[in-house]
């Protein structure tokens, strides 16, 4: 290859930027001279490397505004915290477990409220008092009734009568009473139970235990009720720092595309939130969420926010999401 073919091939790779323009305009008369035999060897690479280092910044440059950069996240972090104090009786997860919503994490000792939870519902379905109460009200309304039907064949008076409608009142009042008794004794075993569930940790989300903090047999006090932390990894959060002009491109419950690890995957994500603008930066938080329901994806890879993904056409290119298995 002659020294005039490697200039016109370094300069066809470089289309851009002022060596490109240096090239169309100088061809003829400086850059080809300058590829003479009579060229040193040394001014020769100090050329070319000024060329590749060119082509690197032009790639940079060009990377840089393709995509705005950011890490994932989970989409929830929580703190799991018991709302009782006491010991810790027990750990039912150790860190790295998968948890679904509702699941117990742990639990406080529960000895004392299971012995009151035990006298609460046997105190609910005790039902002597109200047998009796019931077997009382029976006996005075009969009671009522025969002497109001010997009123009316003269033989008995008025105020006989009228005790017998006192004595049934206050053995209607009693039956009531009693039923009120049953009540009260049913939501004591209610507030039992809800203590009880006050030292059970629940799992509010399907997640991952990410760490333990407290081992049983600690003690969980109000100033450090916190035992374990979960994370919800589907879906995943992003959050992009994006320049205002570019951010004005983008809408709420939009769907953008996101490249994740180093650009070697494309998903679909929905835009959930959008700032306003930062005055000292000049730039808009905007939150995406990208599903990730077969878990391929990880919390803490980098990823790039691409343009928002317009209305469907025929000739339109589609970037599916990460499918499962």
């Amino acid at each position: 290859m002659t020294n005039h073919s490697v200039c016109e091939t370094l300069f066809a790779i470089c289309k851009i930027g002022w060596l490109g323009r240096l090239y169309a305009t100088f061809r003829q008369n400086l850059l080809v001279p300058y590829f003479s035999d009579t060229m040193n060897f040394s001014l020769k690479i100090c050329f070319c490397f000024l060329i590749t280092s060119h082509l690197f910044c032009c790639k940079f440059a060009l990377a840089q505004i393709d995509g705005v950069k950011s890490f994932t996240q989970p989409y929830r972090s929580i703190d799991l915290a018991v709302g009782e104090m006491g010991k810790l009786y027990e750990v039912l997860v150790k860190e790295g477990d998968e948890v679904s919503q509702g699941e117990v994490v742990a639990r406080l000792d529960e000895k004392v409220l299971e012995k009151s939870r035990a006298i609460a519902a046997d105190n609910k379905t005790a039902k002597g008092k109200l047998h009796s109460a019931q077997a009382e009200l029976r006996m005075q309304k009969e009671r009522y009734q025969k002497i109001e039907g010997l009123l009316q064949r003269k033989h008995a008076s008025q105020n006989e009568l009228d005790r017998a409608r006192g004595q049934l009142e206050i053995a209607e009042a009693q039956l009531e009473t009693v039923k009120d008794e049953l009540r009260i004794r049913a939501l004591e075993l209610e507030r039992i139970e809800a203590q009880i569930e006050e030292r059970r940790l629940r799992s509010p989300i399907n997640g991952v235990v990410t760490k333990i903090f407290k081992e049983p047999g600690e003690f969980v006090s109000a100033s450090d009720p916190t035992v374990a932390t979960v994370v919800q990894l589907d879906p995943l959060l992003v959050v992009f720092l994006v320049p205002q002009k570019r951010a004005s491109s983008y809408r709420a419950h939009q769907n953008v595309q996101v490249e994740v690890g180093n650009r070697e995957t494309l998903v679909q994500g929905v835009i959930e939130f959008i700032s306003p603008i930062d005055a000292q930066s000049g730039t808009r938080r905007i939150k995406v969420k990208i599903p990730n329901s077969n878990f391929k994806l990880e919390s803490g890879q980098v990823c790039y926010l691409k343009q928002a993904i317009r209305a469907k056409t025929a000739s339109s290119r589609q970037f599916p999401e990460v499918a499962d298995n």
